[in-house]
Order: C-alpha cells, then sequence, then structure tokens
C-alpha cells in the first residue's frame, strides 16, 4: 500500500513536470518529438503495488504491454494513436478465520488511446522526449485461488470474468542507436471487474470430523463463485520498455 501511494505521488508530481516542460518546449528549439520513427513498437513488463475493492491485501502487480504508436509531428510535440495488448497480473491474500486465501487474477487486455510526446533540447542526449499517454479498453480474467487452514487445502480457478480498463502513463525516451531506444516509466491503472459470469473448479483434500483425509473435486457455476458481483482493481508500478522505430 505504501509503495502504491507513493508510485500515485510520483505520478502525479511527474505528470505537473510534464505539462512544464511542454509550455517551455514550446518556445525553444528542440529536437524531433517523433521519438524515434514515425512508427514505433514496443514491449513493456511493469512491477508495482495496488488496491481491491473486497480488502483483499494486494502483494504486488506485474505484467507486460505489447505497444503500437504511430506518430504524427507537429513542431515540438508528436501526437497519435496507441494500441496496446496488456497481460496485467495481481496477487492477493486476505484471512478470515482460521481460512488464508490466495488470489491471483491474470487478465488479458486490449486497449486504444493516445500518446502525446514533446522533444527536448539536444543537450540532454540521448533523451529524447516525454510522453503522455491515455488508453481505455476491455479485457478478460482467469483467478486462480489457494485456499488453506487447518483441516483443508483448496485449489480454485475460475474463468469467465470480464472488465474495462483505463490508465494513465508519464514516461520518458531514451534513443540508444538508430531506431532502437528504451523507455521508463510510471503508469495507473484502474480495471474494473465483472465476476457474475466465472464460473470454475474447486479442487483439493479435507480432513473430515473423524479425521480422515478425503479428496474433493466440484465444478463451481457462475451463481456460487463466492466473488462480488464486481471489483475495482488499481495499481500502479514501474514500467521498462523496449522500443524499435520503422
Amino acid at each position: 500500500m505504501i509503495l502504491h501511494e507513493t508510485l500515485n505521488t510520483i505520478m502525479f508530481k511527474t505528470s505537473k513536470y510534464w505539462i512544464t516542460l511542454a509550455l517551455l518546449n514550446a518556445s525553444q528549439p528542440v529536437q524531433a518529438a517523433s521519438t524515434f520513427s514515425q512508427n514505433e513498437v514496443s514491449f513493456s513488463p511493469y512491477i508495482g503495488s495496488g488496491s481491491i475493492s473486497d480488502d483483499s491485501q494486494v502483494r504486488h502487480t506485474s505484467g507486460y504491454a505489447v505497444s503500437y504508436e504511430y506518430n504524427w509531428t507537429i513542431s515540438g510535440f508528436s501526437i497519435g494513436p496507441r494500441i496496446e495488448f496488456i497481460n496485467a497480473g495481481m496477487s492477493t491474500k486476505s484471512t478470515n478465520d482460521n481460512l488464508n486465501t490466495q488470489r491471483t487474477y491474470d487478465s488479458d487486455i486490449l486497449a486504444a488511446g493516445l500518446r502525446l510526446t514533446t522533444g527536448v533540447h539536444p543537450m540532454f542526449t540521448p533523451l529524447n522526449g516525454f510522453y503522455l499517454s491515455v488508453l481505455a479498453g476491455m479485457g478478460n480474467t482467469k483467478i486462480t485461488e489457494n485456499e488453506s487452514s487447518t483441516t483443508t487445502y483448496m485449489q480454485n480457478s475460475f474463468t469467465g470474468a470480464k472488465g474495462t480498463y483505463d490508465s494513465i502513463e508519464v514516461g520518458s525516451l531514451f534513443a540508444i542507436k538508430g531506431s532502437f531506444g528504451i523507455s521508463a516509466a510510471v503508469i495507473s491503472s484502474n480495471y474494473h471487474a465483472d465476476f457474475t459470469s466465472a464460473k470454475g473448479t474447486r479442487q483439493g483434500d479435507s480432513l473430515n470430523d473423524a479425521g480422515k483425509v478425503f479428496s474433493l473435486k466440484e465444478d463451481i457455476p457462475a451463481n456460487a463463485n463466492g466473488f462480488p458481483d464486481s471489483s475495482r482493481l488499481t495499481s500502479s508500478a514501474f514500467k521498462i520498455g523496449l522500443v524499435l522505430g520503422f
């Protein structure tokens, strides 16, 4: 939670700095803001922290994004569409009486939006620009759940959950060689998951009143999955990317 709040503070302060820099660059000569090329593809893993509205404790968030951007250059700026596939994971834990539950939410998301980039003075080379990206999209989520107590150990899995996604990202671009470079960013995202259609399988071992262990495997319909109808998964993370222009 402390990391989540810290990253949100960094995001807020970086956004203010980005706006100030953009205004200054508007009146000064800058290098091209199209970063590396008119077309760019990137692969960006990330890791951070977050929160979830069911009051479970978030252990960490992690994942990766594959992006495509097209840049139109205008003076010291460039702007264009951004399309991104995101694999987003969140790991949580909770305790209810003597039952410990660990869950992993694994979401595949397709999002689209805009990226605005400002160039910088050539004296800052290899720093090539700062960018602000805003995305929205939809995803599918599967959940892996481990339940353990003094008498039970269950491994459960669910599919069929869906959700809507939005994010804001502030970052820097660095030219390395030719059309190849790296990006470094802070990203804040929200995923509104709908669990009403999630169904799955529950399996594991349990100790009965007679002290004997028995195995259990059962299908769990959507109307008995034990999840709230919806949850909000919020993440703040560091993101490092490899960028290729063409």
